[in-house]
């Protein structure tokens, strides 16, 4: 990120150049940077562990344009961290700027069965979107079969929903939203279902029509679970940007994307290694009434 830089105009009065900032997980402060009188703002929830046999949630997201703010000011701001199998109940789902009734994005849902993606709220907020709702467990025979993990939300659609259990494959969805990871297959062992895709921080400025199953500039569906216990293909990936391959980072298939993304369901899977969902996301751009979300001078300056 270029170094701001602050310029001396007529008068007397300090003007930002172009900026922006990635806030990093957890909850803490952000101080408006002198001559910054407005700000852009995404915020993603977090995706959900699920419930056992149940994908996650995708986390919301939501943004707001021009919004005014202080020189030298304080704001209060969180950024949802990842949730695990042993976490899911202690760490907020829940990313907002200021407060959340300025501007928030919710986490996916780890109440009951349906594991609900997460919705959006705020006075400040210029547009969002749901994530996807966790892929539902299928027993058969005495036998259960993960879901897959939901997508988290786009800027132009919602995530889309996880795969059912039962070997029903990827969840493939169009627009925006990040696919939903399918049903695992394996009727023994460690089962899991497929990672929710994710979304992105950077704006709806990347779509040149690139084809993946989670739609432009969202997610990919995750993969199924193994078939006959071992490991299946890694799930959750994501197109970050044009110039970039999925993302391909997670070593089972059962993890969500890093934004958002919600975690394939598990069965007979122990410890934190598996179910992994995504985290949320901030990102502040400034001045607010220049650059806007979902694609108006997005790119880092």
């Amino acid at each position: 990120m270029p170094i701001q830089q602050m310029l001396l105009g007529a008068g007397g009065t300090v003007t930002a150049e172009p900026g922006q900032v990635e806030i990093s997980p957890g909850t803490t402060s952000w101080t408006v940077p002198a001559g910054v009188t407005s700000v852009s703002v995404v915020c993603i929830g977090a995706g959900s562990v699920g419930a056992t046999g149940y994908g996650g949630g995708g986390g919301g997201l939501a943004y707001g344009n021009n919004i005014s703010v202080t020189p030298g000011a304080t704001i209060s701001v969180q950024v949802a961290a990842q949730r695990l199998q042993s976490t899911s109940s202690t760490v907020s789902a829940d990313t907002y700027f200021d407060s959340a009734s300025v501007l928030v994005a919710y986490g996916g849902s780890t109440s009951g069965t349906g594991q609900n993606g997460g919705t959006t709220g705020g006075s400040a907020k210029t547009a969002g979107n749901d994530g996807g709702t966790g892929g539902q467990q299928v027993s058969s025979w005495g036998s259960i079969y993960p879901g897959g993990g939901a997508g988290a939300a786009g800027y132009v659609t919602g995530g889309a929903n996880g795969g059912g259990g039962g070997g029903n494959g990827y969840s493939p969805s169009s627009g925006d939203g990040a696919g939903g990871g399918g049903g695992g297959t394996s009727t023994t062992g460690c089962r899991y279902g497929g990672g929710g895709g994710g979304s992105h921080t950077t704006g709806h400025a990347y779509n040149n029509g690139l084809s993946y199953n989670g739609g432009n500039n969202a997610g990919v569906a995750g993969a199924m679970g193994p078939s006959s216990g071992g490991n299946g293909d890694p799930g959750g990936q994501g197109q970050v940007n044009a110039a970039t391959q999925p993302y391909i980072n997670t070593t089972f298939a059962s993890h969500g994307h890093p934004k958002g993304g919600g975690a394939g369901g598990i069965v007979g899977c122990t410890g934190d290694n598996f179910g992994k969902a995504g985290a949320g996301g901030l990102r502040i751009m400034w001045p607010g009434d220049t650059r806007s979300y979902p694609d108006t001078n997005v790119e880092d300056e």
